[in-house]
């Protein structure tokens, strides 16, 4: 295949981590049911909350979340609770206890529920261990899954997480080594879940047995992973078997992080090349290269000087935003008409969502994907892992906060307008997200700054934000206005509906009756009397407050129809 970039695009190194929203009601209450389910499905304790971490802590998988998040927001993310601070005999008994502790909104270590973080278990047996083939037109596409995480946030919502590697590509009999083009159809393909309401077709083989074929959502990830889709109802989320009800219902593809390590961007005319903006009709880069190596500048170059100054996209801009988009190598820009992008959206883009620190390494943070390339072996985004024990840990706590915000948007619905109790649950409930999630700084790197500002830019957790607490005062506000109409109410008849007690001199007989009752009739009949509002509060009043609560909607109405 040819390229219309100025060097080879194939990879010499890259890695995709796929990420799914999902609800759970994995609880202190539910965790008797859900242990055994998720020992049956091989989750395990992460090895992170084993003991106590430190930045320069050694596991064997890089992952160093303390070393790029402020204290706060590592132990909003990660609790206080380890596994060597939790007795037991054994491992399994330290394990279960720790999850059970985690989950304990009264626990010793931390009066409230704190997150779990569960991994896969590699066993030898596992299918997905083995590496896997995904068939695009002529290709094989030869890929692995290095590991699988999910996050049980204490707040009902979780992240299934798992990192991919684009091994080969094989066709017609030939192997060879991925290149940008390949990585863009692997994420296209495998990142489409088909959604609560559909049902994604991506069939994948086992290199090893390629007899074995598998629908890799519907079969890998739902049934072995989250049991879904399981007939004797051993659901790891607890709650059933409705995808509705656990998947994201607003989006059909997963959120992906993926990176990729070019060849080195050899000096003078091939860095002159890519980084000269993109134009139509082309020009002959060549000749341009040689006049301003001599000094010389024509008019056509001093008009290519003026775009690159305003900030109009250069190659390196196009394939990134084609990573970032999954787009075929070059169709950006300099494909069929049809498949073209504006360069005033994309220059819009990468004002407002491009990540540039480095001369040799960009990335670019859109709602879907967030993509990195660096173009220079010493860079250590993947070299020292970089990207996943660092910014991998930043993209979960972003994503979560994007998702959570969604589900508060959900809740806020309310066709009735008249649920008292669910309207200040969701209003407690936001609050409670904004002290443990919301900081003006999740971290003080300043790579992590620049990278954690734009992931919230691209996701759009600011004006997600703004717009949820809006609803939500916007509705409590409603709503409280309609109690307090209906309390009104209900107080002048309730002085009406007594006030004949007073007229009639019933209240004279009640007064005389209790003159003749001996002192342990009194107290009784006052104990009894706080029993019964007790049971009334805490028994009756939740399950006819729904009807309270339209009671006092239609008074409401009435009284605004008769207002002047």
């Amino acid at each position: 295949m040819t390229t219309p970039y100025p060097d080879s695009t194939e990879l010499k190194d890259n890695f995709s981590i796929f990420h799914l929203a999902l609800r759970h009601q994995v609880t202190y209450q539910t965790f008797k049911a859900c242990y055994p389910r998720l020992e049956q499905h091989n989750w395990q304790l992460h090895e992170y909350l084993e003991t106590d971490p430190y930045p320069k802590r050694q596991l064997q998988r890089t992952f160093l979340p303390k070393a790029i998040l402020t204290p706060y927001a590592h132990e909003s993310l990660f609790g206080q609770t380890w596994l060597d601070r939790v007795p037991g005999n054994s491992f399994a008994q330290q394990h279960k206890a720790v999850l059970k502790e985690r989950l304990n909104p009264n626990g010793k270590i931390c009066p409230y529920p704190e997150n779990l973080l569960l991994t896969q278990k590699q066993d030898s047996e596992t299918w997905w261990t083995n590496p896997l083939q995904l068939n695009f037109r002529d290709k094989i596409l030869v890929f692995t899954i290095e590991w699988v995480d999910l996050w049980l946030f204490a707040d009902n919502t979780g992240i299934l997480a798992f990192k991919t590697k684009l091994k080969q590509v094989q066709k017609a009999d030939q192997v060879s080594t991925p290149r940008l083009d390949d990585l863009n159809i692997f994420n296209r393909r495998l990142r489409y879940t088909g959604g609560p309401l559909g049902a994604s077709q991506v069939m994948v083989r086992n290199a090893n047995n390629p007899t074995q074929t598998i629908r890799f959502w519907e079969e890998l990830a739902y049934t072995q992973w989250l049991g879904l889709n399981n007939q004797n109802n051993q659901n790891v989320l607890m709650l059933g078997q409705n995808k509705e009800k656990i998947l994201d219902r607003y989006t059909r593809y997963s959120k992906l992080f993926t990176v990729a390590q070019m060849a080195n961007i050899r000096s003078g005319e091939s860095e002159f090349i890519w980084n000269r903006p993109i134009t139509d009709p082309d020009f002959t880069a060549q000749a341009d290269y040689t006049q301003f190596t001599n000094g010389q500048g024509s008019p056509q170059l001093h008009a290519y000087q003026h775009l690159m100054l305003n900030g109009y996209p250069n190659m390196r801009d196009m394939l990134l935003l084609e990573v970032a988009t999954t787009s075929g190598e070059g169709q950006s820009w300099h494909g069929e008409r049809k498949w073209q992008y504006d360069t005033h959206y994309v220059k819009r883009l990468l004002t407002n969502n491009s990540i540039k620190i480095w001369s040799y390494w960009n990335a670019l943070a859109l709602r879907d994907i967030c993509a990195f390339i660096s173009y220079d072996d010493n860079m250590p985004l993947l070299r020292k892992k970089q990207v996943e024990s660092l910014y991998y840990p930043l993209y979960i706590f972003v994503y979560h906060q994007r998702f959570r915000l969604d589900c508060f948007s959900q809740e806020v619905i309310d066709y009735n307008l008249g649920d008292c109790v669910k309207s200040r649950n969701l209003l407690e409930n936001f609050h409670a997200f904004h002290n443990q999630y919301c900081f003006n700084e999740v971290t003080v790197d300043f790579q992590g700054i620049e990278i954690t500002d734009k992931m919230r830019q691209g996701l759009e957790v600011d004006n997600k934000y703004k717009v949820v607490e809006q609803e939500i005062k916007t509705i409590s506000g409603f709503i409280d206005r309609k109690m307090q109409t209906g309390r009104q109410v209900l107080i002048a008849f309730l002085i009406l509906a007594f006030y004949p007690f007073q007229y009639f001199g019933l209240g004279k007989v009640f007064h005389s009756l209790v003159e003749k009752s001996q002192i342990w009739q009194i107290v009784g009949l006052n104990v009894a009397f706080f029993l019964l509002i007790i049971w009334l509060f805490w028994w009756v009043v939740p399950r006819r407050l729904g009807f309270l609560c339209r009671l006092f909607a239609r008074v409401y109405h009435r009284h605004q129809d008769n207002s002047p």
